[in-house]
């Protein structure tokens, strides 16, 4: 005792040391940054670029016409790509010749950051070729390529080796937009190191202060969404009643281990259906408590990455949803801090005023003025509403054709949420409902009661969503049937997908031919019908005809 006191009086007064209020002030300044500059990065880009033969020059063209417009009529803009040429231009003009070894630890801070940046920039530049579009945009692939290989040497390109893969990465939501959940966590990491970049034309600013922003960004993803599935519905309902194997045998319904006989999947959903409570219990531990467990000390830090990576292949492995970029990130990181980034974790953990301003921004982090969560939160159901895809082609013949094949919009296709492009009905999303009322019916009611409800259910009638359905068949099988590219060997160097699937069909009792071009296509059919686990079995109703697109054949 005589010694703990002394021990804790040093311990508190270098908690409020100058050191300490001066790393406080850095990371609320970081904050101010983050939360003025990171829009700039997932600005939405026009479609009209990514029809363009170069998107980055189409967008230069853009921004260059939108200064020469504006500055006569004294109205400020900013350029979407053109604006990250701007801070390069202030540090040559400041004379600061920025590398990674001008930070503390430097060489260990580029392994981290440059390894999500080189992940995002190597799924950019290696996206599969769009049919729809019919461009290779082969040049802004090759830009892309040169701006992440000059930031392993100059941390200055960090920034617009960021933009660059964002934009080329979000050429495959044109026409059809995406929520880019799949990628945007560790987007945000990089995004906010960019900022951190430009920040330290002030030499001030350390690597510890990225930190405690940076990694609070990543578990704010999580302790969002946590916190989303704490509130949903009744209390406790997520926890206690929702049934989380039900995305499983979702994911099997739509191609996910189809290899699988549907019996044996049976048997194992049977397994796992008596894991529900633990797994979800698991899933709200690792996300809520993500909010301190990767702030307390850098072991812990180092562990819950671990188990941030574990929940996230626990879903591929039930569903076939690949967050790999998440995973990626959180392997990452969890060698890197047993490696060369302890002592940047130590430094990151030693003030712990920063840390507590890191944990605020992180339990507001649904304000989305620094942070840009998601609270993710719904009810698995046994019910799944299975579109399917199938070319007619010249000859008469049926070809399943399978989301995978419509790269590099494979993550839309593939998760089947169809209804739009029909005149049908839906009781459910594209694996789930957030409706607990629809999930506790669909967990007690027969097939026969499930159809009869289904007719009820809210219509999906959109003749505008129609309208683009009918006009991606068209253009995309149509450039196909004149000779459009492929370029398949991006498919071999190329980034994994999002969702993994090899649906077999539900016509002619499963034994459909897959579509590879065998032939030209002179339609395609839109075919749903509903899979109810019910009573230990899969109940089928009969396949339905909802929607026809005629396809030019020259």
């Amino acid at each position: 005792m005589s010694t703990l006191l002394p021990r804790l009086g040093a311990w508190g007064r270098r908690q409020v040391s100058a050191d300490a209020l001066s790393a406080l002030l850095h990371v609320a300044v970081l904050f101010v940054l983050v939360a003025l500059f990171r829009p700039l990065f997932f600005q939405a880009v026009d479609a009209a670029h990514y029809h363009a033969s170069s998107i980055f020059l189409s967008m230069a063209q853009a921004d260059l016409a939108l200064i020469a417009r504006s500055a006569p009529k004294n109205v400020p803009v900013v350029p979407q790509l053109l604006t990250f040429l701007v801070p390069m231009a202030l540090f040559f003009v400041a004379g600061r010749k920025l590398r990674w070894t001008d930070w503390e630890h430097g060489k260990a801070l580029r392994v981290f950051t440059l390894g999500v940046v080189l992940m995002l920039c190597w799924s950019g530049a290696t996206s599969p070729y769009n049919l729809y579009l019919d461009r290779a945009h082969g040049l802004d692939r090759l830009l892309l390529v040169a701006c992440g290989l000059l930031s392993i040497r100059f941390p200055i390109f960090v920034p617009l080796a960021v933009k660059m893969s964002i934009v080329m990465i979000k050429e495959a939501y044109v026409p059809t937009p995406l929520d880019d959940f799949d990628f945007r966590a560790p987007a945000e990491l990089v995004i906010i190191f960019s900022i951190f970049v430009w920040a330290s034309l002030s030499r001030s600013f350390k690597p510890a202060h990225f930190l405690v922003v940076g990694i609070g960004s990543f578990a704010a993803f999580y302790y969002l969404a946590g916190i989303a599935k704490v509130n949903i519905g009744p209390t406790g309902s997520w926890l206690n009643e929702n049934h989380v194997s039900n995305v499983g045998m979702s994911g099997y319904v739509h191609g996910w281990l189809s290899i699988v006989p549907e019996s044996a999947f049976l048997q194992f959903d049977a397994l796992a259906r008596r894991f529900d409570y633990w797994m979800a219990f698991y899933t709200l531990f690792i996300e809520v408590g993500a909010i301190v467990g990767l702030y307390l000390f850098r072991q812990l830090t180092r562990w819950w990455f671990l188990g941030l990576f574990l929940l996230n292949f626990g879903i591929f492995a039930m569903s076939g949803i690949c967050f790999w970029k998440w995973m990626a990130t959180s392997v990452l990181a969890f060698v890197w801090i047993g490696r060369s980034g302890k002592p940047l974790i130590d430094r990151m953990l030693e003030y712990k005023l920063p840390l507590l301003l890191g944990l605020a921004a992180i339990y507001w982090s649904g304000s989305r003025i620094w942070y840009y969560p998601t609270a993710v939160a719904w009810y698995d159901t046994r019910l799944t509403e299975n579109y399917e895809i199938y070319a007619i082609g010249e000859s008469g013949n049926r070809y399943l054709v399978r989301g995978s094949y419509f790269q590099p919009t494979d993550m839309h296709w593939s998760q089947g949420s169809l209804c739009y492009a029909t005149d049908g009905r839906a009781m459910t999303g594209i694996y789930a409902t957030g409706s607990y009322s629809t999930m506790r019916a669909l967990e007690t009611i027969t097939p026969e009661e499930m159809e009869k409800r289904h007719l009820r259910a809210r219509s999906c009638r959109n003749k505008k969503l129609q309208a683009r359905y009918d006009d991606f068949m068209r253009r995309f099988f149509g450039n196909l049937n004149r000779g459009g590219q492929r370029l398949t060997f991006l498919n071999w160097v190329g980034r994994p997908r999002h969702i993994w699937s090899w649906p077999k069909g539900q016509l002619n009792d499963g034994q459909n031919e897959v579509f590879d071009a065998q032939e030209k296509v002179a339609k395609v059919e839109l075919w749903m019908n509903l899979v109810f686990h019910h009573d230990g079995k899969l109940h089928r109703t009969e396949p339905k005809l909802t929607h026809t697109v005629e396809i030019p054949t020259q």
